[in-house]
């Protein structure tokens, strides 16, 4: 779903020359339309999914079938019988397909399909696809930097705008004083939402450096430039001026505020990463925490959580508090249970980060798949799928 997302940021971006920066592509892969591509990546998706719960999880794709010479078009196979061929992790993770002995393609495993297919499609757009010269506002840019673009204010800037209805405001970011997003529960409730696409090299989670991945954390979320600090600037700004830059009229002492980090690097979710953050980020200047009711502890939720519990989020409107709120309720009371007995069993449940924890509550994580696409597919308009 994410690819056909993308295919609309592009032609957002594009415009008028998006048919024909679409016909260049489809003569290279050998597609009708860009997204046939799209489709591939849902049919298999759907096809791992049903796999899954057969004692036959892995995908076989034979060479008569259409994803196939696609597959190849698209550079997502690694072929043994080449000498240029390369087995490290992050070969295998870009090109996740391999030949077997009988020509047939298979996928090399069962986890973070969706996350292949979302960074492998748009880094085969922006560098083997020749994207750049149709937007030269990213002419110096990374990949990184134009997806994160594409993240922040494309894909979850129209699902938390989505969000939107009475008594629950979302305000976009000025990018200068306010977050990456707002949201005002009730006028009393402030979301601060700042959204992080940085990634961490492949050479560091395949050595599993620890070193690097605490510099990546600091960097990312806890220095004095980004992350939490920025989450931080935000509150002086609503302190300094609350009507001017989110038309609020409540009192600062009556105002609870939830910091939250949105993250869309798998590694970033790991056991214990929140909590880190929270213990070795800056401290909230004491005079300015005593300003409102409550500062609640930075929460880092997986970009993914608003897209797989938009309709749930929306049909509830206090359900993302609530939630929080359950959170960090219960990591006190499981790092309770951690000390009295300190194993490692009771320290992963103490850890846990917020997805994991928020799994089945209030219907969170419950939706069927297909019920997500086509909510997707409304949001960012879309036709529906019978």
């Amino acid at each position: 779903m994410k690819q056909a997302v993308f295919l609309s940021y592009l032609e957002h971006l594009l415009k008028e020359q998006f048919e024909e920066y679409e016909a260049k592509i489809c003569a290279k892969l050998g597609v009708a339309k860009l997204v046939d591509v799209s489709l591939m990546y849902v049919g298999l998706q759907v096809e791992q999914d049903k796999r899954l719960k057969t004692k036959d999880p892995l995908i076989c794709i034979a060479p008569q079938t259409p994803p196939y010479h696609l597959l190849y078009n698209l550079n997502l196979v690694t072929d043994p019988q080449k000498k240029a061929a390369k087995f490290s992790v992050f070969h295998i993770m870009m090109q996740p397909f391999i030949r077997l002995s009988n020509g047939y393609l298979s996928f090399t495993g069962t986890h973070d399909f969706a996350l292949i297919a979302e960074l492998g499609w748009g880094h085969f757009l922006f560098n083997e696809g020749a994207l750049l010269p149709y937007v030269p506002q990213f002419a110096k840019s990374t990949f990184q930097s134009f997806f994160g673009h594409y993240v922040e204010k494309f894909l979850l800037g129209k699902v938390f705008l989505s969000l939107q209805r009475k008594a629950l405001r979302v305000i976009p970011s000025d990018d200068k004083k306010t977050s990456d997003m707002t949201l005002v529960l009730n006028e009393t409730d402030v979301f601060f939402i700042e959204i992080k696409t940085s990634t961490l090299h492949y050479r560091d989670w395949e050595q599993q450096d620890m070193s690097a991945f605490k510099k990546y954390l600091y960097n990312n979320f806890i220095s004095d430039k980004k992350g939490v600090i920025q989450l931080h600037k935000c509150l002086q700004n609503l302190a300094d001026n609350p009507k001017g830059l989110f038309d609020l009229n409540t009192p600062l002492h009556k105002l609870k505020i939830y910091p939250i980090i949105v993250y869309t690097e798998p590694h970033a979710g790991v056991v214990a990463v929140n909590d880190y953050i929270i213990n070795n980020s800056p401290v909230l200047a004491a005079d300015l925490k005593a300003k409102f009711s409550v500062v609640h502890p930075v929460t880092m939720i997986n970009g993914d959580f608003f897209i797989e519990n938009v309709k749930v989020l929306r049909n509830s409107k206090r359900l993302l508090k609530d939630a929080i709120l359950r959170y960090h309720s219960g990591t006190k009371q499981r790092k309770k249970q951690w000390k009295k007995g300190n194993s490692t069993f009771n320290f992963s449940k103490a850890m846990q980060n917020f997805d994991n924890y928020s799994i089945a509550y209030e219907g969170l994580y419950l939706e069927d798949q297909m019920d997500i696409a086509n909510e997707i597919k409304a949001i960012f308009n879309q036709p529906q799928k019978e």
